[in-house]
């Protein structure tokens, strides 16, 4: 058979279809994996401490930072937690590191107090960046205030990964299973699924010091692209 364009087309086209069939097998074995962990968690526990991962957040048209749609799962989770007596405190860890915020408050612990926590049962930490630091500092504040048990809450994807880092005595874990109403729901699982790829292949390629410093360097990068482009659009006005 002579090879024609048409034919290297169509070869080209059936290899994405494979690896687009392949990558979504993957995402929803992995989603089903998750599932069944999440399930599988304890429901009836009580514990000191709840820990809040922090998630996402969003400015507004006055530039003003708000928690995202994520956030308020994890914050509404242990707000759940501590109204039924599950837990007695809660640790704010991520979201509030100190060059990127330049002052701004913590997003979850105002969210927190505007929904009836006690200001003096909640605790935060204002260094943490990523997954691993958020533990760090979330650890420091569990040793200073003398908890022995607590509850990791977060995101489904991020409970299993967080679930390999914490090392502690009694720990539980909390979440909740996504809501799939959509397509665009599934598309954000969908790249949330790459998202954790992405981290746990980070782990296993960089040592914690190196990672720690990609992750912040890009960050601090980001930070700056958006504040340049505020200036721009300040500017133009």
């Amino acid at each position: 058979m002579k090879w024609t364009n048409k034919n290297g087309l169509l070869l080209f086209f059936a290899i994405v279809l494979v690896i687009i069939s392949i990558d979504i097998s993957g995402v929803s074995i992995y989603y089903s994996k998750i599932r069944r962990y999440i399930e599988n968690q304890p429901k009836n526990f009580h514990a000191d401490a709840g820990i809040i991962f922090f998630g996402d957040y969003k400015k507004d048209k006055n530039d003003y930072i708000h928690l995202g749609s994520e956030s308020k799962n994890r914050a509404n989770q242990a707000i759940h937690l501590f109204n039924s007596g599950q837990i007695k405190n809660i640790i704010c860890t991520g979201g509030y590191y100190y060059e990127v915020w330049q002052g701004q408050p913590n997003l979850m612990y105002e969210y927190l107090v505007k929904n009836g926590i006690p200001e003096n049962r909640i605790s935060y930490d204002s260094l943490s960046f990523n997954t691993i630091t958020n533990w760090e500092e979330a650890e420091k504040i569990i040793r200073k205030k003398h908890f022995e048990s607590i509850v990791v809450i977060s995101a489904p994807l991020h409970i299993y990964r967080i679930s390999d880092i914490i090392d502690f005595d009694s720990v539980y874990f909390s979440s909740y299973l996504y809501e799939l109403n959509s397509f665009s729901d599934y598309f954000e699982l969908f790249n949330d699924v790459h998202h954790e790829w992405r981290s746990n292949t980070l782990t296993f390629l960089f040592t914690k010091k190196l990672r720690h410093e990609l992750v912040l360097k890009y960050k601090k990068t980001r930070f700056k692209i958006e504040n340049f482009f505020k200036k721009k659009k300040i500017k133009t006005k």
